[in-house]
């Protein structure tokens, strides 16, 4: 069984952690939020689990990743929405994926539209066996008003950036940038 990994999974990620798990991955959602999860496994078929942690705890962050792959196999996709404040979460989780496991695994990075100046760029070291993805999440426009966008329409986006396996996935749009809400 394919294992996916999901930050963030619990809140604007909840769609995509349902459809993974609704496809056939063991999900294994790590979150700070033991009430956002207990919300979303009433849609859970089964097949998954839930990591309560704050990621900006690299120890504790770690740990845990080293439990989960011990105990539910390899990680074959991780979808990361993680704050701008926690600069060592990311790297520490490529690091101990890649450490335990020779397999490839997809990395699916969502970054906000603050990394507007930084589309296509990886600040991180990845491993060999990493292959990551960017999705930018941006705004929308109706008439002359934008707006941010929906919890169903990022899950929408991130949803068809795993299915295109596109290296670049822009959700919305960034321009004008100046009408950003």
């Amino acid at each position: 069984m394919k294992h996916a990994l999901i930050i963030g999974g619990t809140g604007m990620l909840a769609g995509v952690t349902i459809w993974l798990n609704e496809t056939g991955y063991f999900t294994t959602v790590l979150a700070r939020n033991q009430e956002g999860f207990s919300q979303l496994v009433k849609q859970l078929p089964s097949r998954h689990q839930f990591i309560s942690l704050d990621y900006k705890n690299t120890g504790d962050l770690k740990n845990k990743l080293w439990d989960t792959i011990n105990n539910n196999g390899k990680i074959d996709l991780v979808i990361a929405w993680i704050h701008l404040d926690a600069p060592e979460a990311i790297p520490t989780i490529l690091s101990v994926i890649a450490q335990n496991q020779k397999e490839n695994f997809q990395f699916f990075h969502i970054k906000g539209s603050s990394y507007r100046l930084k589309i296509g760029s990886n600040p991180f070291h990845l491993p060999e066996n990493c292959v990551y993805h960017d999705v930018q999440l941006g705004f929308k426009l109706e008439g002359n008003r934008a707006r941010w966008l929906t919890h169903e329409e990022i899950c929408a986006g991130v949803i068809t950036a795993i299915q295109t396996g596109k290296d670049h996935t822009i959700v919305g749009q960034l321009e004008p940038w100046e009408m950003r809400p």
